[in-house]
């Protein structure tokens, strides 16, 4: 086993898997107080996709059915809930709209396209292939937090999304949610 080519490949299939997250993420640190729960819930919710991606050949069949769309749900109801619960209390908004939970659930809703790359990546591998490349994406878990988390610290774009992001998140969890049904069949 190469272990530069091993290296490439989990970066790779980390980052094309990833860039949509890296969106939301950014979205939820400007908005956040509380940075560690962000983070917190990402690698919640991406250490379930690697316990799904592992177990994946028991899986497969689950996850290439329409109903795996199902969890495009999770980000359209945690969306219509962010958007009308907007005229509550700021503190209170802000607790739920940040909560752990809330973020694994999205990041596990929007793993779909993690699980066509990673299952296939798993498969016929070694133990230590296996473990590697997912020592790998937990470290990009972690470079994908700090950058997210960096970027928003530009002035700009801070105010941007703190005067917008109460708007603009619900509204990317909504699509994002809707793309997850339709990418599944669900919606035609």
């Amino acid at each position: 086993m190469n272990i530069i080519l091993l290296i490439v490949a989990a970066i790779g299939a980390f980052i094309s898997t990833n860039i949509d997250d890296f969106f939301i993420l950014t979205i939820f640190f400007a908005q956040s107080k509380r940075p560690y729960r962000i983070v917190l819930g990402q690698y919640i919710g991406f250490i379930a996709i690697l316990i799904v991606s592992v177990a994946g050949y028991y899986l497969v069949s689950l996850f290439r059915s329409p109903a795996a769309g199902l969890l495009g749900l999770v980000p359209i109801i945690i969306g219509v809930t962010r958007l009308f619960g907007r005229n509550r209390k700021s503190e209170e908004r802000k607790d739920f709209s940040l909560d752990i939970l809330s973020v694994a659930l999205v990041t596990f809703a929007n793993s779909a396209d993690n699980f066509s790359i990673y299952i296939p990546l798993f498969v016929n591998k070694s133990f230590i292939y296996v473990f590697l490349s997912m020592c790998i994406f937990l470290l990009m878990v972690a470079i994908w937090c700090y950058v997210a988390y960096n970027i928003t610290r530009f002035s700009k774009l801070q105010k941007f999304l703190k005067k917008y992001g109460d708007i603009i998140m619900p509204i990317i969890l909504i699509l994002l949610g809707v793309y997850i049904l339709i990418q599944n069949f669900l919606i035609r």
